[in-house]
C-alpha cells in the first residue's frame, strides 16, 4: 500500500501535515476526513511516478490545467457525454503530458469512478480547487457551468501573471545588460588599457588607477562574488523554512514600500477570486475557506485565514473576522460585508477580486515605469564614470607625448 504525504487544515483552522497509507488518493481523502482533516495538497511517496501503458506520467503546468478545464467545459456544454469528450480532448490536444492525464482520467472513468474522483487521483497536479468544484457540479447537475466559472477563474488567473512577468521582462533586460556590460569592461576592456598605461610609464590619474585596481580584483576573485551571492540565497531559503522566520519576511515584505502593496494585491486577488469562485459554485464557505488556505502564499495572510476559518465555525461573520485580522483593506472588508448582507458574497469577491487585480496592474505601471529610467541612469552614470577614467588616463598619455 503506498504512502501520502499531504498537508491540510484540520476542524480549528491549523495547517497539517503527515504521512498516511491509504490504496488511493479517494481513500486518503476519506480517512483524513474522517479525522478531521481537510487535504489541500498531496503526493505519492512510494510512488512518486505512475506508469499507464508502458509511459511515464508527467505534470501539468498551470496553462495545461486551463486548456483541460476550457475545453472539457465548451464539450460538456455542447451536451456531448463525458466519456466522449474526454476522447476528443485526449485526440485533439498538442500536449503529451495532458493527453496522458485525459487518458489516465478517462480510464478512471469508465471503471466506474465519477469525474472528480477521477480528476483526484491525478492530484496534486489538478489541484484540490478543480476536485472540489468538479465534484459540486456533479452533485448540483450542473457541471457544464461550474466549469465555465472555474476556466474563467483560470484565465483571469493566468492573464495576471502573464501580466505581471511580461511588464518585468523589459526592466530585468536592462538590468541584465547594464551588468554584463560592467563586467565585460573590468574583465577585458580595462586590462588592455592597463597594459598600455604600464607600458608607456607616466603615472595615471587616481580614478584610472582605482578602476584598475577595481578590474583587477574582479578578475582574480569574481567566483567569490557569485559564491557570496549563491551563499546569501541559500541563507535566505534556510532562514525562511523555519515557519517563525518565514513569517517574519512575509511581514516585512508586505510592510516594504513600492513591493508590499504588489504583493498584498496579488495574494488578496487570488483569495477573492478562489473564494468567490467557490462559493458562486456551490461550495460550502468554511470548505471553501480550508480550499483557500492552500492558495495563498503570504505565510501572514494564511494566518490570518486559519484564525478566519475556525471563527467561522462559532458562527461569526467573515466580513467581521477580516476586519479583526487587521490584514484585508477596509475596502475589502466593506464589499464582503455587503455581499454577505445581499446574499450574494461569491458575486461581490469575484468584484473584489477585478477591483484588485486593475489596482494590481496600475501599482505595477507605476513602479515599472518608476524603476526602468531609475536603471538607465544608473547603469549609465557607473558606465560613464568608466568610461571617463580611462579617457583622463589617454588625455594624460597625450600631453606627455608631446
Amino acid at each position: 500500500m503506498p504512502k501520502f504525504f499531504f498537508e491540510g487544515v484540520d476542524t480549528r483552522g491549523r495547517r497539517v501535515q503527515g504521512a498516511e497509507d491509504a490504496k488511493d488518493q479517494t481513500a486518503l481523502l476519506v480517512a483524513l476526513q474522517a479525522k478531521g482533516i481537510f487535504v489541500t495538497r498531496w503526493k505519492e511517496g512510494a510512488e512518486r511516478t505512475r506508469r499507464l501503458l508502458g509511459e511515464r506520467r508527467r505534470g501539468l503546468n498551470f496553462s495545461l490545467r486551463r486548456e483541460f478545464i476550457m475545453e472539457l467545459g465548451h464539450l460538456i456544454r455542447s451536451g456531448v457525454p463525458v466519456d466522449r469528450s474526454l476522447r476528443i480532448l485526449a485526440d485533439s490536444t498538442r500536449s503529451a503530458a495532458l493527453r496522458q492525464a485525459v487518458l489516465d482520467i478517462r480510464e478512471a472513468v469508465r471503471s466506474g469512478l465519477s469525474l472528480s474522483e477521477a480528476v483526484a487521483r491525478r492530484a496534486p497536479e489538478c489541484g484540490e480547487l478543480v476536485v472540489n468544484m468538479i465534484r459540486v457540479g456533479e452533485v448540483g447537475g450542473v457541471l457544464d457551468e461550474v466549469l465555465e466559472k472555474l476556466g474563467a477563474f483560470m484565465t483571469r488567473s493566468e492573464e495576471t501573471r502573464k501580466f505581471i512577468l511580461t511588464s518585468s521582462l523589459y526592466p530585468a533586460l536592462l538590468l541584465f545588460m547594464g551588468v554584463a556590460s560592467v563586467a565585460a569592461i573590468l574583465g577585458f576592456v580595462i586590462p588592455k588599457f592597463a597594459v598600455i598605461f604600464d607600458e608607456l610609464g607616466p603615472k595615471v590619474p587616481w580614478a584610472t588607477a582605482w578602476l584598475i585596481g577595481v578590474s583587477e580584483a574582479f578578475r582574480r576573485f569574481w567566483w567569490l562574488g557569485g559564491l557570496l551571492i549563491a551563499l546569501g540565497v541559500w541563507g535566505v531559503w534556510a532562514f525562511a523554512r523555519n515557519p517563525k522566520n518565514r513569517a517574519l519576511l512575509d511581514r516585512q515584505l508586505l510592510k516594504a514600500p513600492l513591493v508590499g502593496p504588489l504583493v498584498s494585491g496579488v495574494e488578496l486577488g487570488r483569495l477573492a477570486r478562489t473564494l468567490g469562485t467557490l462559493l458562486v459554485s456551490g461550495v460550502p464557505l468554511l470548505k471553501s475557506l480550508a480550499i483557500v488556505q492552500g492558495v495563498v502564499r503570504n505565510s501572514v495572510i494564511r494566518q490570518a485565514l486559519a484564525v478566519i476559518y475556525q471563527k467561522v465555525q462559532q458562527g461569526k461573520p467573515l466580513s467581521a473576522l477580516m476586519r479583526e485580522s487587521d490584514v484585508f483593506p477596509a475596502r475589502v472588508v466593506h464589499m464582503t460585508a455587503i455581499g454577505e448582507e445581499t446574499g450574494h458574497l461569491g458575486e461581490m469577491l469575484l468584484s473584489v477580486a477585478d477591483d484588485v487585480d486593475r489596482d494590481v496592474q496600475t501599482r505595477t505601471r507605476a513602479a515599472l515605469a518608476l524603476l526602468e529610467p531609475v536603471i538607465i541612469v544608473f547603469m549609465g552614470v557607473l558606465i560613464g564614470g568608466m568610461v571617463i577614467s580611462m579617457l583622463l588616463a589617454v588625455m594624460g598619455l597625450q600631453e606627455v607625448s608631446f
